[in-house]
């Protein structure tokens, strides 16, 4: 495994990865522990990333 602070810091770039079955766990699981602010990033991702 990569280890914080000897393979990675808080200097390198973030990566994640969303898609379709992501948002729909997120809303399935998630859905109230997410703010009206998440929600709208979550949909404004799904535009810029063409996730239908």
């Amino acid at each position: 495994p990569r280890l914080y602070g000897r393979h990675f810091t808080h200097e390198d770039p973030l990566v994640s990865k969303i898609t379709r079955e992501s948002i729909d766990v997120c809303k399935t699981y998630f859905r109230d522990d997410l703010t009206k602010a998440d929600w709208q990033l979550v949909v404004q991702l799904k535009k810029l990333l063409d996730i239908m």
